[in-house]
């Protein structure tokens, strides 16, 4: 029972799925058609209603030519919900997920990786990308020629690109966790957007903004976006922020200089939610259940094989001395003793397993918590 709560609230917290060990092998582009249908029609998405599309297995593949896209969503209005399921390409040129000409479509809880351009808008209004997870693309979101797009919630990182705006404006870009790219932000001739509560860190070029080629007569305008929501609300962390908090508020008592076109006024001083889960906490919390589950059922057992056995004291007269017999209990100081006793066994190797876990349990996430195994999303 213990351990049944226990990987409900692991479950709960990490938002692990359990995903069969199973892919759908891409071949030929799927498309969500304007009519609500999708083809192929074996293709791994399910839809009730027309409305919420969800995919029902992982997409993996190696189709590499030019200009090649996985899932292409003609339909306005829609959800696609990838529903902790990975779609996985080659880091060729092919694209995961293409939207052109789309309004008011949402794109949530899917991890995407190995692509030349993860998710693209392109002349796409009014959408929503939140609760993905973009890993190891060239180019992890695109934004291009669209406008009031909502980017929430999204990890990205191991990219070269994480999020790509060109020609684009009035988009909004928060919570997300923007790590360990080369450019976190790359911005082109794109202004008036808005950045907050974003988590930058360990990116190579936290923000990179295109002004052209000049040495070669060529210009771009310098995009120009905000890049806090105001105080007390703050702006983003910076992992490379080296200012202080004097006033220990949680905000930086001095701007966060992007360029000289763009600067945080209200930088962060902690990282912001969501964060990426730790796996060595999640095998430390697996470890500390499996370990009180087993000692728990052990101390129980124990105590009932001992209380079951004949206990045998001497009572002592004046004229003789007799042993006594009891089959059904033990003496309440010598049980207070037991369960003392018992506890400290427990703990003592449950200490002893975590330290262990924690040792190894790193290498052991990336080959357990895999594509064809479970999910950690």
């Amino acid at each position: 029972m213990l351990s049944l709560i226990l990987m409900s609230v692991l479950i709960y917290v990490f938002n692990v799925q359990l995903v069969k060990k199973s892919y759908w092998t891409w071949t030929e582009t799927i498309y969500i058609r304007a009519d609500g249908s999708v083809d192929p029609t074996d293709a791994p998405i399910f839809s009730a209603d027309n409305i919420t599309y969800s995919l029902t297995d992982n997409i993996i593949g190696d189709f590499t030519q030019i200009g090649s896209k996985v899932i292409i969503l003609e339909r306005d209005n829609i959800v696609f919900d990838g529903a902790g399921y990975t779609i996985q390409g080659a880091r060729g040129e092919p694209r995961g997920i293409f939207l052109t000409g789309r309004s008011n479509v949402t794109i949530k809880n899917t991890t995407i990786k190995s692509f030349y351009i993860g998710i693209h808008l392109y002349k796409s209004p009014n959408n929503n990308i939140s609760g993905n997870n973009m890993i190891n693309n060239e180019l992890s979101i695109v934004v291009y020629n669209s406008s009031k797009n909502n980017i929430s919630c999204n990890n990205v990182k191991n990219n070269y690109y994480g999020i790509f705006i060109r020609y684009s404006s009035s988009n909004s870009i928060s919570g997300n966790n923007i790590t360990k790219n080369h450019d976190g932000i790359f911005l082109w001739a794109s202004s008036n957007d808005k950045f907050y509560h974003n988590n930058f860190i360990g990116n190579t070029h936290q923000v990179s903004n295109y002004l052209g080629d000049p040495s070669g007569g060529y210009y771009e305008p310098p995009s120009i976006s905000t890049w806090d929501d105001g105080y007390p609300s703050g702006g983003n962390y910076w992992s490379d922020y080296a200012g202080l908090d004097a006033k220990q508020d949680g905000i930086g008592d001095t701007p966060y200089i992007i360029d000289e076109y763009n600067k945080d006024n209200y930088p962060l001083m902690g990282a912001q939610s969501p964060v990426e889960p730790s796996p060595l906490l999640f095998w430390a919390l697996i470890g500390v259940g499996i370990i009180v589950s087993v000692g728990t059922i052990y101390f129980f057992k124990k105590r009932k094989a001992t209380n079951s056995a004949p206990h045998t004291k001497k009572l002592e007269s004046k004229k003789h001395t007799r042993p006594v017999t009891h089959s059904h209990s033990v003496s309440h100081t010598h049980a207070h003793a037991y369960v003392r006793k018992a506890r400290i066994e427990v703990n003592a190797r449950a200490l002893v397993v975590c330290c262990l876990w924690l040792y190894v349990g790193d290498g052991c996430f990336d080959s357990l918590f895999s594509l064809e195994g479970f999910s950690l999303t």
